[in-house]
C-alpha cells in the first residue's frame, strides 16, 4: 500500500503541532506519524466529503489529551495526532487526491488551547 496522506501531528520530536503531507507505505507508518502503540479509524466528513481519519486509539485515555479534529461548533471529535486519507469503495486506505488535499487545508484553522498554545484542527463532521 502506498497512500499520500495529510497529518496533523502532536508529537514533541521536532514537528510538534505541524501539519504536512507524507505517503504511508505499510501500517508501521502509521504509527510512527502518529506516535502511537495502538490505532484506530474513524470516518468523518470535512465540508462534503468523507475521509478515513487515523487516530490514536488510546487518545482519550491519556492525560495530555490535544484536540486535532472539532465540530462547527468547537466541540472535540478528535484527539492526538491524526492521519487524513481517502477510501475506496471496499474501505482500503487510498491516497488524497490534489482536490482532496485542498479542500482539508481549507478547513484546518489554529485554535488556542486552554493553556494559550496555538495549535492546528480539523473541521468535520458525522453528516
Amino acid at each position: 500500500m502506498m497512500a499520500r496522506v495529510i497529518v496533523i501531528s502532536t508529537q514533541k520530536n521536532g514537528i510538534y503541532d505541524s501539519v504536512y503531507e507524507t505517503e504511508i507505505n505499510e501500517l508501521e507508518d502509521f504509527y510512527n506519524h502518529i506516535g502511537c502503540s495502538c490505532i484506530d479509524v474513524a470516518r468523518r466528513k470535512i465540508a462534503d466529503r468523507w475521509f478515513d481519519m487515523w487516530v490514536d486509539d488510546e487518545g482519550l485515555l491519556k492525560d495530555d489529551q490535544i484536540v486535532t479534529a472539532c465540530d462547527i461548533n468547537g466541540h472535540p471529535m478528535l484527539v492526538g495526532g491524526l492521519i487524513i486519507a481517502n477510501h475506496d469503495r471496499a474501505g482500503n486506505t487510498t491516497s488524497l487526491s490534489d482536490d482532496d488535499i485542498e479542500l482539508i487545508k481549507d478547513n484546518i484553522f489554529i485554535y488556542t488551547d486552554r493553556n494559550n498554545v496555538k495549535r492546528p484542527v480539523v473541521l468535520c463532521n458525522y453528516n
